[in-house]
């Protein structure tokens, strides 16, 4: 199944709902391209995985280069609504340290605002 992404955007933080895959080849040169085009107006991206299926080694990887270039232009990439196996991925990989995951779409943009953090698995 091919990635499918549809952003939205909410105040300052572009929602970007994907749907599919997350895996080595055009998957992941879809999501890099379409981030890299955010990057510079937006900075604040929230990555909603409710639908995606699968995220594989490279697609992980791809994921802490984009939260990286995120944050040093300024800004930053938050994950929400991500699958138990994906989370479970995430804990193995100690990526749960990196990245901020929220359990949904409202706290993920809630987790942008400042003040007190709510939500996060």
């Amino acid at each position: 199944m091919p990635l499918s992404l549809v952003p939205r955007s909410t105040g300052e933080v572009t929602v970007l709902q994907c749907a599919g895959r997350i895996v080595a080849g055009p998957e992941i040169d879809v999501l890099r391209k379409h981030i890299n085009s955010l990057l510079p107006d937006c900075r604040q991206i929230l990555l909603d995985l409710e639908k995606v299926t699968f995220i594989d080694s490279m697609g992980m990887g791809e994921l802490v280069r984009m939260l990286t270039s995120a944050r040093r232009c300024g800004g930053d990439l938050k994950l929400c609504s991500i699958s138990p196996s994906t989370v479970r991925v995430l804990r193995i990989t100690n990526l749960h340290k990196v990245f901020d995951i929220l359990d949904n779409e409202e706290h993920g943009l809630k987790a942008f605002r400042p003040g007190p953090k709510i939500g996060q698995a």
